[in-house]
């Protein structure tokens, strides 16, 4: 929708200056016809290829093929379509590039020079071209330019507040991402203390673990051996063996719970990783 304001509004203008050239000069309705060309290619152009700046620039051109002629037969520099040559750079500024801008509005300066050299040096009289018209030539003449000047201004207008709003949309939308990214962290945060407690607790429990497993196990150990000697004449050589089954499975659960305990401290830093071949292992 904008892109089409961008396009239609200064093709309207064209025509408007046509239908203004036609009407104050009848006899010689070539500006009608040739706005009227100009107005077909411009849509065709914006059709075919919708890009601004080529539009821009064909506009402005367009604008300065309707009006220079009339400028020579309407006063020169002291002509009103002169002024209205104004709006093809403002329409190059607009619709195209900064340096399109740039390149119209020096050649329009180029221009009025060459204006003020025709009338000084060339013999042109200007002045009483410019005196042959009454006001009301003028004023209607003024009346729309003023309306077109304020008409490329609001299209200016309208188009940054569509980009702003639709900046203000984005900024939202990323607020909105950065709030749920900030949840997130203050989640992971929460879960990361929460399993740094349970790492807490469980290496506690398996610090208590292997202490009170060991008490159990170093009294079965005691009382077996005492048992053992006490025993020691009464005993044969089966009994002797099993002696030593429950004294050896006491001391490889005590190393079990040692290793246990060990396990528990690994993140706590106090072991450095090496490597290991698991064949050995």
């Amino acid at each position: 929708v904008v892109l089409s304001r961008f396009n239609i509004y200064p093709a309207f203008i064209i025509l408007l200056n046509g239908v203004s050239c036609w009407l104050y000069f009848p006899e010689n309705n070539v500006s009608l016809a040739f706005a009227g060309c100009l107005l077909g290619i411009l849509f065709w152009v914006f059709q075919r290829w919708g890009n601004l700046h080529l539009s821009g620039n064909l506009l402005a051109l367009g604008l300065a093929a309707v009006l220079i002629p009339s400028v020579f037969v309407s006063g020169g520099y002291f002509s009103d379509n002169f002024l209205w040559l104004i709006l093809a750079p403002m329409l190059a500024f607009l619709f195209g590039t900064s340096n399109s801008g740039k390149i119209w509005s020096f050649a329009l300066l180029g221009f009025a020079i060459a204006l003020w050299a025709l009338e000084q040096y060339g013999g042109l009289a200007f002045k009483d071209q410019y005196l042959q018209f009454d006001g009301n030539y003028f004023f209607i003449s003024y009346f729309f330019l003023i309306i077109a000047i304020l008409g490329i201004i609001s299209i200016f207008k309208r188009g940054q507040e569509d980009i702003i709003k639709l900046l203000l949309r984005q900024q939202k939308i990323l607020e909105n991402q950065k709030k749920e990214i900030t949840e997130q962290k203050e989640n992971l945060i929460k879960k990361e203390e929460e399993l740094r407690a349970s790492n807490i607790e469980l290496e506690q429990f398996a610090y208590a673990a292997s202490h009170d497993l060991k008490e159990p196990l170093r009294a079965i150990k005691i009382y077996t051996q005492i048992l053992e000697k006490e025993l020691q004449a009464h005993l044969n050589e089966n009994s002797r063996e099993y002696m030593g089954f429950v004294t050896g499975g006491v001391e490889r659960m005590q190393k079990l719970l040692d290793d246990l305990l060990n396990y528990s401290r690994l993140g706590k830093g106090q072991y450095r990783q090496r490597e290991v071949d698991l064949n050995d292992v």
